[in-house]
Order: C-alpha cells, then structure tokens, then sequence
C-alpha cells in the first residue's frame, strides 16, 4: 500500500512538472480526434505566437489526407472542432 501511494505521488510530481513547464512556455494541451473518432491531447502552441502561420486549408483538411507544406509532404491524423489539425511528417 506504501509502495502505490509513493508511485501515485512519483506520477502526479511528474505530471504536474510537465504541464507547469508547458504552460510558461505558451504551449497548452488541445484536444483533437483522430481517425478512429477517439478523443486525443496534442500539445498546441499558443495562437498569440506571431511565429506561427495558421494560414491554410484547415476547414477543409480530413484525418488521413496528405498535405504538401513547406517542409514537405504531411499526414493529418488529428483534427478538432473547429478544423485545426495536427500533422506528422513524412519520410520522402
């Protein structure tokens, strides 16, 4: 019973770190869903980053499709509510 409270509290400390960190560096977790249907959380920076270009096809993107970026052909494999989505890049 030690042992599980110790790893419950080892787990919470982790976790807890991790979204501190996230939320001082502008990056929140957002909640997509992937081609399944089932509910996922991807890290998502935050839209006040003038860094970042949100231009482009995202009310028409689906799971599954491929999409050419600057960097290179891309998968979509999540995409939430409001058509914004999360890509992996693939191997050319």
């Amino acid at each position: 019973m030690k042992r599980k409270k110790i790893w419950i509290s080892v787990i919470a400390s982790m976790l807890i770190g991790t979204v501190s960190v996230a939320a001082s560096s502008g990056i929140e977790l957002h909640e997509f869903f992937n081609e399944k249907g089932e509910k996922v959380i991807y890290p998502w920076e935050s839209i006040e980053n003038p860094d970042l270009n949100y231009d482009g096809p995202q009310d028409q993107v689906y799971v599954g499709q491929i999409i050419q970026t600057e960097d290179g052909p891309e998968k979509v494999i999540a995409v939430d509510e409001q058509g914004s989505y999360v890509t992996e890049v693939l191997e050319q």
